[in-house]
């Protein structure tokens, strides 16, 4: 039994491996779709850029005395993570924009 699934599973494997992928067509998917995936993808794209860009604007406000908004590691990291996320948010969107004006 075990041999017979075996070989089975095998066969169904080798055929997904030769099977040709059909391309997309054109207007497979509407244009929001495309550009929400491009939004996504600036999104995602620029969120490790931002985050680098706010935890070194922290640090550097911190250096001139600034007072730290708390003690604790992990609600300054959220803190950061948001504006991060904000700016890459206000990337996206201003690519958007942008990009309806062509």
């Amino acid at each position: 039994m075990r041999k017979t699934l075996l070989i089975f599973l095998l066969l169904i494997l080798s055929f997904s491996l030769t099977a040709e992928p059909l391309a997309y067509a054109h207007d497979e998917f509407p244009e929001w779709a495309h550009e929400l995936r491009r939004g996504e993808t600036i999104f995602f794209g620029s969120l490790p850029l931002t985050f680098l860009a706010s935890s070194l604007a922290y640090e550097t406000a911190l250096s001139f005395g600034m007072q730290s908004w708390t003690n604790d590691d992990t609600t300054r990291t959220l803190y950061l993570l948001g504006s991060a996320a904000a700016f890459s948010l206000t990337i996206a969107i201003i690519d958007n924009i942008m990009g309806e004006n062509e």
